[in-house]
C-alpha cells in the first residue's frame, strides 16, 4: 500500500468538548499520526482525564484538559483504524452548567445556567466519540448526541472498516438516535456535526443545529441521563414489541424535550427563533414513531454488516500490534 503524505485538520468538542487539532499521516509506513491540540467545551470542562485507544481499546494516548480546558496529544494508529476518545473525571474536574438547571442522579438541584459544577456532583457523566484514521473532516464534535450514536455502534464495526463504512454506519445510527429523540433535522451525521455552545446561538445560526445544540445542553439538566437513555435504545433495538419498553423510552425522550423547552423558553439564550421553539415543544408533546424507529434499527444493522463485509474482502486492518 503507498503512503500517500497528507495533512487534515479536525477538532473534537466533548459534550461538552471541543478538540481542536491536525491530522497527518505517519512516516512509518500502513500508520498515521494523529496531533490533536484541542479544548473541551460545556462550558468548560477543565481538568477532566482524556483516553485515546484502538480498537481492540488498549490505550494509546491519555492525558487531561487544564484550567482553560485545553490539551495537546500525540499518537499513532495504523491505516483503516478506528480509536475511541473517552472522558473521564478526575478529583478535581469541573463543569459548567448549560442548560437553566442541573440536577444530580437523586433530583438535587447542584448549579444554575452557567454555574460550576465540580467533580463531586458529575458522578455518571460520560462522553465519547469514535473516529478513524482516515478521516478527511476538518471538524469533529464530541458531545451527549455523538455518545449516543457511539453506543449504538461500539463493538459494532469491526477491525479495518474504511472511511465509506464509518460514514455510512454512523449516518444510520445518527437517524436512529434522532428518531428515538422525535426529531426530524433530516440527514444529519451527529458525529460529523458542530454544535454550538448555547452562549453563542444567534439568530444567524442555523435552525437544525441550533435545535440539537439545545437539546445536546438539555441532556445535561440530569447529569446521569446519558446512559439511561442509551439503554432505553438498546433495549428497543432487542425488544422493539414491548410496550414497557417503549413507555420508557418515551418518558426519557419527554424529559429531555421538556428541558430543551425549558431552556428555549427561559431568556437564559438569546436568539432562538420561534420555530424552533415550536419544534422543541412537538417533540416533546408527541408520540415517537416506534415502527419508524424499528425501520432504521434494522437498517443500521444492515449497514453495519455491509461496511464489515467490504473490511473482511479488502483483508485490511486497523489495530495497533
Amino acid at each position: 500500500m503507498n503512503n500517500v503524505k497528507r495533512r487534515i485538520c479536525f477538532c473534537l468538542a466533548i459534550v461538552a468538548t471541543v478538540l481542536s487539532g491536525c491530522y497527518k499521516e505517519g512516516l512509518i509506513r500502513g500508520s498515521n499520526e494523529l496531533l490533536l491540540n484541542g479544548s473541551l467545551l460545556k462550558g468548560p470542562l477543565a481538568n477532566a482525564l482524556i483516553t485515546i485507544s484502538d480498537v481492540n481499546h488498549l490505550t494509546i494516548w491519555q492525558g487531561q484538559s487544564n484550567e482553560l480546558a485545553q490539551f495537546e496529544s500525540q499518537f499513532s494508529v495504523h491505516e483503516n483504524s478506528l480509536f475511541h476518545i473517552k472522558i473521564d473525571l478526575l478529583d478535581n474536574t469541573t463543569m459548567v452548567c448549560d442548560t437553566a438547571e442541573c440536577y444530580d442522579r437523586n433530583g438535587n438541584l447542584i448549579a444554575n445556567y452557567q454555574e460550576i459544577v465540580p467533580a463531586s456532583e458529575l458522578t455518571g457523566l460520560r462522553l465519547s466519540h469514535l473516529s478513524s484514521s482516515n478521516t478527511q473532516r476538518n471538524s469533529l464534535q464530541v458531545n451527549a448526541l455523538t455518545t449516543l450514536v457511539y453506543d449504538r455502534l461500539v463493538n459494532q464495526l469491526q477491525d479495518g472498516v474504511n472511511q465509506s463504512g464509518v460514514d455510512s454506519a454512523s449516518l444510520q445510527a445518527s437517524r436512529l438516535v434522532l428518531t428515538a429523540l422525535n426529531l426530524s433535522e433530516g440527514d444529519i451525521n451527529l458525529l460529523d456535526s458542530t454544535l454550538s455552545d448555547v452562549e453563542k446561538i444567534s439568530d444567524s445560526s442555523d435552525q437544525a443545529m441550533t435545535t440539537l445544540s439545545l437539546v445536546n445542553a438539555s441532556i445535561a439538566e440530569n447529569i446521569t441521563l446519558i446512559t439511561p437513555l442509551s439503554s432505553a435504545i438498546s433495549q428497543f433495538v432487542s425488544e422493539p414489541d414491548n410496550h414497557q419498553v417503549q413507555d420508557t423510552l418515551s418518558d426519557l425522550k419527554t424529559s429531555v424535550m421538556a428541558s430543551a423547552v425549558k431552556l428555549a423558553q427561559s431568556g437564559l439564550v438569546e436568539g432562538v427563533p420561534a420555530t424552533v421553539e415550536e419544534s422543541l415543544h412537538e417533540a416533546q408533546i408527541n408520540t415517537i414513531d416506534f415502527e419508524l424507529l424499528q425501520r432504521q434499527s434494522t437498517e443500521l444493522q444492515m449497514k453495519i454488516q455491509a461496511a464489515n463485509a467490504v473490511a473482511s474482502v479488502t483483508g485490511a486492518t486497523g489495530a495497533n500490534g
